[in-house]
Formats: C-alpha cells, sequence, structure tokens
C-alpha cells in the first residue's frame, strides 16, 4: 500500500520584522559598557545569514495578544489542510506533530492540537529539532502503509517569538552568551505547516488524477554528544533554579560551524541514500525542498550535491528559519506555484540539532 499526499496547508503570521526593526530591539538590551560589536547588525544578517525578513507571532515589546503560540500556529495550518484534502477531521486516525518551541513540556501540547481541530485517533509530539518533520512524515508513512491508520494529519510549527520577550536578561550575561543570543533572534521566524496522508485510491475533493504519492523514505541520526543547538538548563541534568534563569541557561545556545559542516554533510547523505534506494540520480529530480538554516547552509548543500540552483526553492528570505514548519511551508509554496506536474519527483530532506536526518522522495 502507497501512502498519497491528500492536502497541504501553511500558516504564517501577519507581522513583519525586518532585520533593522529586529536590531533596534534587540540593542536596547546589550549593556554600554560591552564592545559595540556585540550589537546585532542588520547588514551582518542579510549579508551573512540571507535572511532580511521574518514572520513573528508576538510583538517585539511584549504588546501582542499571546494568542498564537505554537499550537495556534499548527491549528490554523492543520485546518486548511484539512480543508484541501476533503477529509474531515473526525476521519484522522492519528495527529503526529513536530516542533522545538512547545508550549510546555507536560502534558504534550498535541493534545491540544487535537481538541482544537476535532482531530480523533491517536496523537503524539516529537522533539528532534529540524528533522522534526521529516521523522514524522516517515512515521506516518509506515501507519499507512502497514494498515494501522489510513488518515495521518501531520504537522510543524516553530514559535520561537515568546523567547524575544526574555531578553532582557543580557544586561547580566557575559559576551560569548550575548553572541549567543544574537546569533538565535537573527535566524528564527515563526510559522506552521501540514500534511493530510492517507492511502492511494483515496477519492478527494481536489486531487484530480495527480499522484503525489511518497515513493521511499531515508533517516537515521549521529548522536555524537556535540549538537549545534542545546539548551542548557531545565532538564534533570541541570534543574531549575533561580541562578540558572538569571543566567540565561534556558535560552538557546548555537554553534553554527558545525552545522555548515556535518549538517551539510548529512543532508547530503540523506539524499544521495535515498536516490541510491530507487535507483535515481540528483537529474531525475525536479525540486529539493530542504530545511533551510540559512542560505549559506542551503548553498553548500548545492555544491555538496552538484545541483542546479533553481531546484531549491528558498524562503528562508522571508521567513527566516521556521525549523520544523520549513518543509510543509516550502511544499506548499511549491503546489500553489502551479510549477509542479504530474510525475515530477521532489525530494523532501532535512537534519535537526540531534544530528537527526531524513529524507523522503514524492512523485506528483
Amino acid at each position: 500500500m502507497e501512502t498519497k499526499i491528500l492536502g497541504l496547508g501553511s500558516y504564517l503570521p501577519e507581522q513583519i520584522v525586518t532585520n533593522d526593526e529586529l536590531s533596534g530591539f534587540f540593542n536596547r538590551f546589550v549593556p554600554e559598557n560591552l564592545p559595540l560589536a556585540l550589537r546585532m547588525n542588520p547588514r551582518w544578517i542579510g549579508r551573512r545569514l540571507g535572511i532580511n525578513q521574518r514572520r513573528l507571532s508576538c510583538s517585539l515589546a511584549g504588546t501582542g495578544n499571546g494568542i498564537e503560540h505554537d499550537t495556534t500556529l499548527a491549528e490554523y495550518a492543520a485546518d486548511l489542510a484539512l480543508e484541501d484534502s476533503g477529509v474531515g477531521s473526525n476521519e484522522i486516525s492519528a495527529l503526529l506533530h513536530a516542533t522545538a518551541t512547545p508550549e510546555r513540556y507536560a502534558p504534550d501540547p498535541t493534545c491540544k492540537l487535537a481538541d482544537s481541530i476535532w482531530a480523533g485517533g491517536a496523537s503524539f509530539g516529537i522533539v528532534a529539532g529540524c528533522a522534526g518533520f521529516i521523522y514524522q512524515l516517515i512515521v506516518a508513512d509506515a501507519l499507512i502503509q502497514s494498515g494501522k491508520a489510513q488518515y495521518v494529519l501531520v504537522t510543524g510549527s516553530n514559535c520561537i517569538s515568546p523567547y524575544f520577550q526574555t531578553l532582557s536578561h543580557l544586561g547580566g550575561m557575559d559576551a560569548e552568551h550575548i553572541k549567543n543570543d544574537r546569533l538565535a533572534a537573527s535566524l528564527f521566524g515563526d510559522g506552521a505547516g501540514a500534511v493530510v496522508l492517507g492511502p492511494v485510491g483515496t477519492v478527494g475533493t481536489i486531487r484530480g488524477t495527480r499522484k503525489k504519492v511518497i515513493v521511499e523514505t531515508f533517516w537515521g541520526a549521529w548522536g555524537d554528544g556535540n549538537p549545534p543547538v542545546w539548551i542548557e538548563a531545565g532538564g534533570s541534568s541541570m534543574p531549575t533554579t533561580e541562578k540558572t534563569v538569571r543566567e540565561g541557561r534556558h535560552c538557546f545556545r548555537m554553534n553554527m560551524s558545525p552545522v555548515l559542516d556535518r549538517g551539510v554533510s548529512l543532508l547530503a547523505w540523506a539524499v544521495t541514500q535515498l536516490l541510491r534506494k530507487v535507483g535515481k540520480s540528483v537529474e531525475d529530480i525536479k525540486y529539493f525542498v530542504f530545511h533551510q538554516a540559512s542560505q549559506p547552509f542551503l548553498q553548500a548543500v548545492i555544491r555538496e550535491l552538484n545541483i542546479p540552483r533553481h531546484s531549491v526553492p528558498i524562503n528562508c528570505d522571508r521567513y527566516g528559519n521556521t525549523v520544523n514548519a520549513t518543509l510543509p511551508i516550502t511544499l506548499h509554496e511549491l503546489a500553489k506555484s502551479g510549477d509542479l506536474h504530474r510525475g515530477d519527483l521532489i525530494v523532501l530532506a532535512a537534519v535537526g540539532d540531534g544530528w537527526q536526518y531524513g529524507s523522503a522522495l514524492v512523485e506528483w
């Protein structure tokens, strides 16, 4: 039994924040006695990261209505995907959610999402960094192929903007921590995407004769204990204390060098192994939908795989790194563009912060 894409949906908050606006906000919290080089530079963000703006669900000043949290973004995208598919939410056998920015860690926020959209069946979330959505897509494919589920809704979301409201802690931070927060704030954006999957042969309202079949998948992980992104405190190894909060140890910490080295290699590995499984080459693929850590990351992947630039859709210049939302948002935009035709082959691939990686081949 093959798995088919029945519907797609994506959602981006209305608020657009430019590099100039973000820098003005961030630099308010950098102590005046520290070097000017620690301040956020809007031109550096555009030139080095290839990001010009991002969508945020919360006001930088913390004056927003606070309604659009992680599961809210996913709910909007899920509703659109369900409408696109013609499948009722009560027909969903399983809801699989991927996020790195959950509203809370207990209970599983996926249950709240399921309740919000009136989804039946099982529901569970996964935290696999930027590889979360591709992991859940592969799990969904396995559930349908095994007959354990008929319709599966997979959602991926990112909601980083509430973390910006904690930047006031910068006044007590050392230079290294400020550099980390500056990079994290520059890179990420909010958004969500969703896909409804079902077995081939399922009738829907908008699919016509197109196949949209998941042909093959590949996944793995290289957990060497040297991740590019981490949060020090809040877990059992470093429980929350007044000191950990004061020192900002609950915020994202980043080391971009491994991303442009091992991250690129593992993403390319996921693609080449997938194509090897199905006897295809990169020349057979019309589009490569990759996780978009930054434009330099994508350019490095393009060089590594020796693929044409026009075969890789890019939106991180407008949305930033939307983590688990990147793949479904990009695929949805590609589908709406009208540039996909029956028989076109598309590769989806991502690599995550624990060096998880995964890929999927879709025949449109």
